[in-house]
């Protein structure tokens, strides 16, 4: 007869205890496990969402790197912004803000000076991350050589009267006389000039009290002015034409008033243009057989319109006498150029002289601030930027 075994009970317990040892380190393990791929999936994921956000943060700086540039060209032909002040443009100094980010920017000139380099870095910092782009730009003026000069004569260019040309930044003035004094700063102790900047001419630079801040260059080569043809002045004849203000009439014409339409332009083309009074206008006066004069003891403020010109001569002199007048644009005559306030007033210029004659800034303060002209009329494609090279 078969017995059942016996197993005594203290054998049993043991092995109750070394089951229940083998289940907890099972479990630790399996549990230890558990916390392993949790924390795997969970670093996979912090891996990813800080990939995904480093690919999105780079894609957002590399677009504030773009509006930077953008900024900087000031739209599509410059006009608000690097093409304004071309010879020395300084964008904003520092980290701009803009949406998310910041963008910087920078800009330099090579040895051309038609060519500009535009470095701008976007950066966006978000949820602990930085990230930075940068885009570099290489951009080539096509205008006229000589718009890259705040004040340019054919003949001989003087600065006097403690008049001063200047800007926030070194500008240069040039003359394409030979000889001596081909340019003249100050005619004597007491009749100083200034010109913040560098002054160079065909002929020799002098400047006896060194009214010259930068270099003095003699013996350069000569600038020569743009072609102001006959089609450039037949642009702003059509535009006068549109406000019925082509004058024909050969007698002096006095303006004491605004003058100018609803396109901003009053085209004389045989009688010699008086300005006189106390006024201000907007827009550009053109004179085709003689000359504009402002005249003594008026104060008139001439107001640029769509980068248009504020005084054009196709064949006389222009002579801006008076006191206190400010002109914002660019003034030019194949003739003479004569700025020579009355006592105790002075003429501001925000913009550039060219004289295919000479240029003669005299006897009381004038201030001439450079800024870039870009007259229209010019040919196609003339007068604009482009950009050379684009790299990241």
């Amino acid at each position: 007869m078969k017995r059942n075994r016996v197993i005594p009970v203290n054998n049993y317990m043991r092995w109750v205890k070394e089951r229940k040892g083998i289940v907890f380190f099972t479990t630790l393990c399996l549990l230890g496990i558990a916390v392993l791929i949790c924390a795997a999936l969970t670093l996979m994921g912090m891996k990813d969402a800080y990939t995904a956000n480093s690919i999105k943060y780079s894609a957002q700086a590399r677009c504030l790197a773009e509006a930077g540039i953008e900024r900087t060209l000031g739209g599509p032909n410059g006009s608000d912004g690097i093409m304004s002040k071309w010879a020395n443009y300084s964008p904003p100094a520092g980290s701009q803000t803009l949406g998310e980010g910041t963008y910087t920017v920078s800009v330099t000139t090579n040895t051309d000076p038609t060519r500009k380099l535009i470095k701008s870095i976007g950066t966006i910092s978000k949820s602990g991350i930085t990230v930075s782009r940068e885009v570099n730009v290489q951009v080539k003026y096509l205008g006229p050589q000589a718009f890259l000069y705040s004040a340019l004569s054919g003949g001989k260019l003087t600065v006097s009267g403690n008049s001063i040309i200047s800007d926030t930044d070194p500008i240069e003035v040039h003359s394409n006389q030979p000889g001596n004094k081909a340019i003249e700063v100050g005619t004597s102790l007491t009749d100083r000039g200034t010109v913040i900047g560098d002054a160079t001419a065909v002929g020799t630079v002098v400047d006896d009290f060194n009214g010259v801040t930068g270099t003095k260059t003699s013996g350069a080569p000569s600038i020569p002015l743009p072609d102001f043809n006959n089609a450039f002045f037949n642009y702003y004849r059509g535009l006068a034409a549109l406000d019925n203000k082509v004058i024909t009439q050969a007698n002096p014409i006095t303006f004491n008033s605004d003058p100018t339409g609803a396109h901003h332009v009053v085209y004389v083309e045989k009688a010699q243009v008086t300005l006189t009074g106390t006024w201000p206008m907007t827009g550009c006066i053109v004179s085709i057989e003689k000359g504009i004069d402002l005249a003594a003891n008026s104060s008139i403020i001439i107001n640029q319109a769509n980068n248009m010109p504020a005084l054009l001569s196709k064949s006389q002199n222009i002579n801006i006498f008076g006191g206190n007048h400010v002109i914002n644009g660019m003034v030019y005559t194949p003739g003479w150029i004569k700025i020579q306030p009355s006592a105790t007033k002075s003429v501001i210029i925000n913009g550039a002289v060219y004289g295919a004659n000479y240029v003669r800034m005299m006897d009381n303060p004038t201030y001439l601030h450079y800024v870039m002209p870009r007259p229209p009329g010019l040919p196609p494609g003339s007068n604009d930027i482009i950009i050379i090279s684009w790299s990241e």
